[in-house]
């Protein structure tokens, strides 16, 4: 989102919170902006089709609910950074309104918390103006908590709700507000395997219930595609890895156990929805070597018969 998409949002917020009106005259906010009304006519109308707010001609301008989230967010970076110039730099709080507006618009969600903590949370700027909450600008939002998540899925977080040394930990792997995160796999008991940041990382489901993400988006591979021609039922069975012949291959569709060998299986890549191939056993039968992700791996046959795999009924 652009610089000046933001500054219209936040000016709407602002004018219609001093008036106490939900729509706000085109004039006022042009005049507010130092713009030309025409320009202002111009910008909202683009602004209004990506559903941020709605544009009544000849009354004015409404912010829908995400437009409102929006402009609540900035507003909480510029005041809490108003707070950090004043009370930590000593400057004016009308250099520190000034600098803040700038700073407003780089600032993401999870540095924004960072400060809020570091800050202590402050409740009102310098200024006088209140400071929007975390909670209130997350309350509009539909949450659910990541243990709930499925494999393929991906969301935001939302909040974490555990203890301080629980919450720092996360926070340094990645998982932080407003961070988005993708569940990777899940075990039998309910262990999951995330990413974020670009880390992987394995989560108890106890700690997995802590985080609060929004309501996640379904996974590209399981979204229906209406373009595509339709195909004949294909007839698959579920079997242990430990089944496949030499050249067959299948896809993961479960790891079965628990402890140092399903982290260690996790850690490798085996992870639901891969598809894994028999390159070659030993002379003996065991080790066998297989290919994942384009790289070789050995599991001996213990390791896996605990991994289920789908295969075609005709291969």
């Amino acid at each position: 989102m652009s610089e000046s998409v933001e500054m219209y949002l936040i000016t709407t917020a602002r004018l219609g919170k001093a008036t106490g009106q939900e729509t706000v005259p085109l004039s006022q906010i042009a005049k507010a902006l130092s713009v030309l009304p025409i320009s202002a006519n111009q910008m909202i109308r683009k602004i209004a089709e990506s559903g941020l707010v709605d544009y009544i001609p000849y009354k004015g301008v409404k912010l829908t609910k995400a437009g409102r989230l929006r402009a609540m967010q900035i507003l909480r970076r510029r005041r809490l950074w108003q707070v950090f110039l004043v009370e930590k730099l000593n400057i004016s709080p009308e250099d520190a309104d000034a600098f803040s507006c700038r700073l407003e618009h780089i600032t993401p969600d999870d540095i924004a918390e960072r400060l809020a903590e570091f800050l202590g949370h402050p409740t009102v700027s310098p200024l006088g103006e209140p400071i929007p909450t975390f909670q209130a600008i997350f309350s509009t939002i539909a949450t659910a908590r990541l243990s709930s998540m499925a494999a393929g899925q991906s969301s935001k977080v939302v909040r974490i709700d555990a203890e301080p040394a629980t919450r720092a930990f996360l926070v340094e792997q990645g998982i932080r507000p407003g961070n988005e995160i993708t569940v990777l796999a899940v075990s039998e008991g309910g262990s999951l395997l995330v990413q974020a940041d670009n880390r992987q990382l394995t989560l108890a489901g106890a700690i997995a219930e802590k985080v609060a993400i929004e309501e996640p988006k379904e996974s590209e591979t399981t979204i229906s595609n209406p373009f595509r021609k339709e195909e004949k039922p294909v007839s698959t069975k579920q079997i242990p890895l430990s089944e496949l012949s030499t050249g067959q291959e299948g896809i993961v569709v479960k790891i079965r156990g628990q402890g140092a060998l399903h982290r260690r299986l996790l850690d490798m890549g085996l992870v639901t929805g891969e598809r894994i191939k028999v390159e070659r056993a030993a002379p003996l039968g065991d080790p066998t070597e297989f290919t994942l992700k384009g790289y070789h791996l050995s599991l001996r046959k213990e390791e896996a018969d605990g991994i289920i795999v789908e295969v075609n009924n005709n291969e």
